[in-house]
C-alpha cells in the first residue's frame, strides 16, 4: 500500500504529481465513500480522484506549514495509530509526501526515494518543476506515468543492483579487445551523427543492464557527472529493458547466436573507414592489433535551437553500414564523399579521449566483416511498456502527441535533459537510448547552447540563498560573503537581459523589462540592509515579495527560450532515423559475439575472483572511491538467479539480505560522525570504513569531525553528501586534492578482529594495484 504525491503551494495545496498502488487507491476510495465524499458509481477504482487526495493531505500539509513558518521545525515523518507511514521532504517551493500502509518500505528508504523523485524532475525539467502538471488531462497522465515508471524501475534496481544501494557507478570489467572494440564503435557513431547535423554529440555511452560499459567523450565536453550518469543508466534500464539472465544462457542452444552463412551483407568496409575484426573471425584475444581509427574529431559550431522529446521508428530503408554510408552519403542527404571529407577535416581540429580504463587504438588490420542482418529478441517486447514523456514532452518545444505508444519496439528514445555540469546545475541537452543487444544499450548526449541557462541558473541560485533563513545558510553553500549578493545579481541580471535582447520578439524583449523593474524593487525594499544585519532578522514581507517575483520572472525566462516554440515536429528527419538505424546496425555487428559474455559480465562483474583465497574469512566487500563515485564489489545476482528454486538454502540470498540492511545502517552511523563502525550479528562480522586520502594515496586525517545528521542522505541522487562531507572535514582545501573512499567488509564472525583490520588493509592495497593507480596500503584503524 503506498503512494507519493508533490503538492505546491502550502496555504492552497494544489496536487502536480500523484501514484499510488491499487492498494491505496482502494483504500482512499472506500475513506471517501464512507465519508461521503463520493459514492460507488462516480468512484475509479484504478486512479486516485486529485479532490480526493487534497481533501486528505491538505491538514498534513498545513500543520508542516505552520510548524516550519513559525517554530522552523517542521516533521519529518509521521505514523498513525494504524501503522501508516508518512515521510514529508520540502525540495524547492514543493512539498514531497511518500505514504506506506503495509510496513515494507522504512522511514529512511521513503526518504530516499522521495529525493530520486525530486532528482528526476531536475533531470527531465531543470528549474521548470511546474511542467510536472500540464495543462492536458491526456498529457499529464503520461507524464505521471512515466515518472511513476522510472519510481518503479529505480525501486527494482535499489533492492538488486549494488551500485544503486550505495549509488555509485559500476564500470563492465571487460578485457581490452572488448573495450577496444566499444570504443573505436563509439567514435565512428559520433562522427556520424556530426556528418548528419547532430554537431553537439559530445558524449557516447554503452550500458549493460545497469553497468557502464564504455564511455567516449569530446575533449571539449563538460565532464559528465556521476549522478547524470547513474540517472542514465536508470533511464537506459526502463526504456530497454531486458530479462535475460545468467540461467537462460546455460539452458540456450549455441545455433540460436550463429550468423547466417551466406548473408547478402558480407561486406569489406571501405578503406577510409574504421575497420574491426570480430573474435568469430580469428582475433587476437590480446587485442594487440584489433582496430584503426582515423584521426577525425569534433568541432560543432551550430546551435540547436528546438528538439522534441520524441519516440521514433527508424526508417524500414534496408540498413548500411556507416562505412558505406560516409562512402555514398546518407539517404535523402545527398551527402557525397568529398563533403565528408571537408567535414571530416574540420573535425580533425579536435581530439577525442576516454576514461583511463580504455585502451588506445592499435594499427590497422584488413579484415572483412560479415553482417548480422535480422536482429530479434523476446525481450524486445518489454520495451513497449516505457510510454515515455521522451513521447509527451518537447525540451524547447511544445508537448506533442506520441505515436505508436504500444507498439512493440521502439527503435530509439530521443529525449531532452538538464544535466549538472560543473558550471551549471541545469545545462541543456538532448539524449538518445538506442537499444543494441538484449540489455545493452547505447546512449548519444549531445549539447546545446548553455549560455543563458547557465546565468539563469546562477541567478536562481543567488535568490534562493538570499530568500533562506540566513542560520540554514551553510559555508559549503556560501564560498562567499552575504554582503556581495547584490552585486552578484545585479551582473546577472545584466548579463540576462543582454542575452533576451538577441532573441528579438516581443515576449522575450517583455520578460527582460519586467525582470529589470524587479530588480529595482528589490533594490529599493532594502536588499542591502538586511543583508547587512544579523542572522535572527527576518526578511520583510516586501522584500520577499518582490525576490518571489524575481524567482518567478527568471523561470518564465528559462521556460521562454529552452521549452516554448512555435512548432514541433513530431519526428526526426529521414536522415537522421535513417543515423540511428546505421549506428544501431554497426554496434549489433561489433558486439554480436560477445553478447553471452557481456550477460555474464554484468552479472559477475568482479576482477579479483581470489578474494574467498586471499582473505580467509571474508565473506563479501564493497569498495566505493567518493571522488570518481566508482563501486568495486563481487557480484551477488548471478548465484541467486541459478538457485531461485532453493532460495531459502542460498547462501548468496543470505548475503544479500544481510548486505541491504547493514548498508543503511552504517550510513546512518555515519551521519551521525562515525567514520569507522563494527558490528557483530549471528554468524557474520560487519565493518565500514570511511577514510581519506591524498593524491599520492597516502591516508590523511579529517581536520575536524563533522556531524551530518540534518543533511541529505549518502548518496549522489539524494544530494551531495560526501563532497560536502570532505569540504567540511578538510576547509580551504581545493576540491579534488583529498579522495574520500568507503570500504564495508563482511567477515565470518569467527575471525579475530585484529585478522578483519588486517584485511582491511590489505584489501584497499589490492584495490588499488587493479585499479592501476598509484598502491598504498592504508592504516584504517
Amino acid at each position: 500500500m503506498k503512494g507519493i504525491m508533490v503538492m505546491r503551494n502550502p496555504s492552497m495545496p494544489d496536487i502536480v504529481f500523484l501514484t499510488a498502488d491499487k492498494e491505496f487507491v482502494g483504500h482512499m476510495n472506500q475513506l471517501a465513500i464512507s465519508k461521503k465524499l463520493t459514492t460507488e458509481q462516480e468512484v475509479d477504482k484504478d486512479q486516485l480522484d486529485i479532490s480526493i487526495a487534497t481533501h486528505y493531505f491538505s491538514p498534513i500539509v498545513a500543520s508542516y506549514a505552520s510548524l516550519d513558518n513559525e517554530l522552523h521545525l517542521p516533521y519529518a515523518s509521521i505514523r498513525t495509530k494504524n501503522d501508516f507511514l508518512f515521510v514529508l521532504k520540502q525540495c524547492d517551493d514543493h512539498l514531497y509526501i511518500a505514504v506506506n500502509g503495509d510496513g515494507s518500505e522504512s522511514e529512511v528508504f521513503l526518504q530516499r526515494k522521495l529525493q530520486v523523485l525530486h532528482r528526476l524532475v531536475e533531470f527531465y525539467y531543470g528549474p521548470i518543476s511546474d511542467q510536472l502538471r500540464p495543462e492536458s488531462v491526456s498529457e499529464r497522465q503520461r507524464v505521471w506515468e512515466e515518472l511513476a515508471r522510472l519510481i518503479d524501475t529505480w525501486t527494482e534496481l535499489y533492492g538488486k543492483e549494488q551500485c544503486f544501494l550505495v549509488e555509485a557507478i559500476e564500470r563492465l570489467q571487460v578485457n581490452q579487445t572488448v573495450n577496444e572494440i566499444c570504443i573505436g564503435a563509439l567514435e565512428t557513431v559520433l562522427r556520424k551523427f556530426r556528418s548528419v547535423g547532430e554537431k553537439y554529440a559530445v558524449h557516447a555511452m554503452l550500458m549493460v543492464d545497469a553497468k557502464l560499459l564504455a564511455l567516449y567523450s569530446s575533449r571539449k565536453a563538460s565532464e559528465l557527472q556521476s549522478s547524470d550518469i547513474l540517472i542514465t543508466t536508470l533511464l537506459a534500464t526502463s526504456f530497454c529493458h531486458t530479462k535475460e539472465r545468467l540461467q537462460n544462457l546455460l539452458t540456450q542452444s549455441m545455433h540460436q547466436y550463429e550468423w547466417p552463412e551466406n548473408s547478402t551483407h558480407n561486406q569489406h568496409l571501405s578503406s577510409n573507414s574504421d575497420e574491426y575484426l570480430s573474435a568469430g573471425d580469428g582475433g587476437s584475444d590480446d587485442g594487440s592489433s584489433y582496430y584503426s581509427t582515423n584521426n577525425d574529431s569534433d568541432n560543432g559550431t551550430s546551435e540547436m535551437d528546438t528538439v522534441l522529446r520524441t519516440e521514433v521508428k527508424a526508417c524500414p530503408a534496408k540498413s548500411r553500414l556507416l562505412a558505406n554510408t560516409e562512402d555514398k552519403g546518407a539517404a535523402g542527404g545527398g551527402t557525397s564523399s568529398d563533403s565528408l571529407s571537408d567535414c571530416e577535416a574540420e573535425f580533425s581540429k579536435e581530439a577525442f579521449f576516454t576514461p583511463p580504463v580504455s585502451a588506445s587504438p592499435s594499427k590497422p588490420r584488413s579484415k572483412s566483416l560479415r553482417v548480422q542482418e535480422a536482429y530479434s529478441s523476446k525481450d524486445s517486447k518489454h520495451s513497449a511498456q516505457s510510454l515515455s514523456v521522451a513521447a509527451t514532452v518537447s525540451l524547447f518545444g511544445s508537448v506533442a502527441a506520441s505515436e505508436n505508444l504500444k507498439s512493440d519496439r521502439r527503435d530509439f528514445v530521443r529525449m531532452p535533459a538538464f544535466l549538472q555540469l560543473p558550471n551549471c546545475s541545469c545545462a541543456p541537452h538532448v539524449m538518445q537510448f538506442v537499444p543494441v543487444l538484449p540489455g545493452t544499450t547505447m546512449v548519444i548526449v549531445s549539447q546545446v547552447r548553455v549560455q543563458l541557462a547557465k546565468i539563469i541558473s546562477n541567478a536562481l541560485y543567488i535568490v534562493n540563498l538570499i530568500c533562506q533563513r540566513k542560520s540554514d545558510v551553510t559555508d559549503v553553500q556560501l564560498g562567499f560573503s552575504l554582503r556581495t549578493l547584490p552585486e552578484a545579481l545585479e551582473n546577472v541580471v545584466k548579463q540576462i537581459c543582454e542575452h533576451a535582447k538577441k532573441f528579438k520578439t516581443s515576449g522575450m524583449l517583455k520578460h527582460q523589462s519586467e525582470l529589470k523593474e524587479c530588480w529595482q524593487h528589490v533594490k529599493r525594499f532594502g536588499l542591502q540592509g538586511y543583508l547587512d544585519t544579523g542572522k535572527t532578522t527576518a526578511v520583510s514581507p516586501r522584500l520577499e515579495a518582490a525576490l518571489s517575483e524575481m524567482n518567478r520572472l527568471l523561470k518564465v525566462i528559462f521556460k521562454a527560450r529552452y521549452f516554448n516554440v512555435k512548432s514541433s515536429p513530431e519526428s526526426v528527419s529521414k536522415q537522421y532515423a535513417e543515423a540511428i538505424k546505421e549506428s544501431q546496425y554497426l554496434l549489433r555487428e561489433s558486439l554480436f559475439h560477445y553478447q553471452q559474455y557481456l550477460t555474464i559480465k554484468a552479472q559477475r562483474n568482479i576482477t579479483m575472483t581470489t578474494y574467498l583465497e586471499d582473505f580467509p574469512g571474508l565473506v563479501h566487500f564493497i569498495h566505493v572511491d567518493r571522488k570518481t563515485d566508482q563501486i568495486t564489489a563481487p557480484s551477488l545476482g548471478a548465484s541467486d538467479a541459478l538457485h531461485e528454486e532453493n532460495r531459502g538454502q542460498n547462501p548468496a540470498a543470505l548475503v544479500k539480505e544481510k548486505v541491504w540492511s547493514i548498508v543503511p545502517m552504517m550510513h546512518e552511523y555515519l551521519m551521525q560522525g562515525n567514520y569507522t563502525a563494527a558490528v557483530r550479528q549471528g554468524d557474520f562480522y560487519f565493518s565500514y570504513y570511511l577514510y581519506f586520502e591524498d593524491v599520492t594515496g597516502k591516508l590523511v586525517a579529517a581536520q575536524r569531525q563533522i556531524k551530518m545528521e540534518h543533511t541529505d542522505i549518502p548518496g549522489i541522487l539524494t544530494g551531495t553528501f560526501f563532497k560536502d562531507l570532505v569540504h567540511r572535514c578538510f576547509p580551504g582545501i581545493p576540491p579534488g586534492f583529498v579522495r574520500c573512499c568507503e570500504l564495508l567488509c563482511i567477515h565470518l564472525s569467527v575471525v579475530p578482529i585484529q585478522y578483519v583490520t588486517a584485511h582491511a588493509r590489505r584489501l584497499c592495497a589490492s584495490l588499488w594495484e587493479t585499479s592501476g593507480e598509484v598502491t598504498a596500503p592504508v592504516n584504517l584503524l
